[in-house]
């Protein structure tokens, strides 16, 4: 074997200190990377948990919504009744005006021709006007 001299033995000691260097940076590296991998669990685990009350919150929205979109549908049912009724209503209404006036045109008419029937009867100056 050949005599190692004292620069290889120097320069193989610069090289294993800087490896422990090296080793002593990727170990707090190491420590650095296991303490944010232990932060990125803890918030995975809770966004799990948010994702959880998310579901629950969108599945009560869910049932509100649909309570509600059914009542719409009730109420809308309700009101096209009302609005048929309140139509049949004012046709009922209109027909019974339209009766009414006719019915007061008629007798209108028929005084109006009793009137003129008793105005013909009288003969001129006799009715005690001023002629």
């Amino acid at each position: 074997m050949d005599h190692v001299s004292d620069d290889w033995l120097r320069r193989l000691d610069a090289h294993l200190e800087r490896g422990n260097e090296l080793f002593d940076r990727c170990s707090g590296a190491l420590d650095r990377n296991t303490a944010a991998f232990d932060r990125n669990t803890e918030a995975f685990e809770r966004h799990e948990k948010a994702f959880e009350r998310h579901g629950k919150a969108f599945d009560r929205n869910t049932e509100a919504f649909n309570a509600w979109k059914s009542q719409q549908d009730d109420l809308q049912e309700f009101m096209r009744e009302i609005t048929l009724r309140v139509e049949r209503l004012g046709r009922d209404e209109m027909r019974d005006m339209r009766r009414h006036t006719d019915e007061v045109v008629a007798e209108l008419r028929a005084q109006r021709g009793a009137l003129f029937t008793i105005l013909d009867r009288l003969s001129p100056g006799g009715s005690g006007s001023a002629a």
